[in-house]
């Protein structure tokens, strides 16, 4: 059995757990994993001689300490680069999640757990010479550049201190946002995933934004 169907396997076994609560038939891992019920026995046998799992008399399946491990510590790489992938590269989750399926075996435990605190904290990138010379004198536009409708893609946020709000209201590179109204202020409502969002105008002169084809 190749390494990545055990892990493949171990994975599935741990979502079927955490969604039943209890532990999976092989009639249930059959399905999530759209496999014969013949084959994937034929794999669980192979589990179960390496000590990763016990299957009971009535096809009940459960997960021995390394084979839990296994299957957690794969999930969470699933878990992580899904996210990194619909979250700051904007891919189509069914997409994101065909990648994630893919680089999880591969990846190391030290890339994972950087790229997990990237997400979480993600480095603001901060123009010294924007604050020293005045925000006007850039060559890029910024969200209060453009007019109302205008439909926008974020590329970079140059709030210092503000980025993981900003990533919490769904604003991160690789978004696209719709300017719906202009502020007397000069504030900014802007449409995010369906939800409008007030912004002061000195936090949208804060996201670097291009016109969306």
């Amino acid at each position: 059995m190749k390494s990545s169907s055990r892990e493949d396997y171990l994975e599935a076994l741990c979502k079927l757990g955490g969604i039943k609560g209890s532990c999976p038939s092989v009639a249930e891992l059959a399905e999530l994993l759209e496999q014969d019920p013949d084959e994937v026995r034929r794999h669980l046998d192979h589990l179960a001689a390496t000590g990763d799992i016990r299957i009971s008399g009535d096809e009940c399946i459960e997960l021995l300490s390394p084979g839990m491990d296994t299957g957690k510590k794969v999930m969470r790489k699933h878990q992580i680069l899904e996210c990194f992938f619909t979250e700051m590269l904007g891919m189509e989750p069914d997409a994101a999640s065909r990648e994630a399926c893919v680089l999880e075996h591969n990846v190391s435990d030290d890339t994972i757990d950087r790229l997990g605190s990237y997400i979480k904290n993600p480095p603001c990138m901060i123009d010294n010479h924007l604050r020293k010379r005045g925000r006007r004198k850039h060559n890029f536009e910024t969200l209060d550049d453009f007019k109302e409708d205008d439909l926008v893609i974020v590329r970079k946020l140059l709030w210092h201190g503000g980025c993981n709000r900003l990533m919490d209201l769904g604003i991160f590179p690789g978004e696209k946002i719709r300017i719906r109204r202009k502020l007397n202020n000069r504030g900014v409502v802007v449409q995010v995933k369906g939800c409008d969002i007030a912004l002061s105008s000195e936090v949208a002169g804060m996201i670097v934004v291009e016109k969306a084809p």
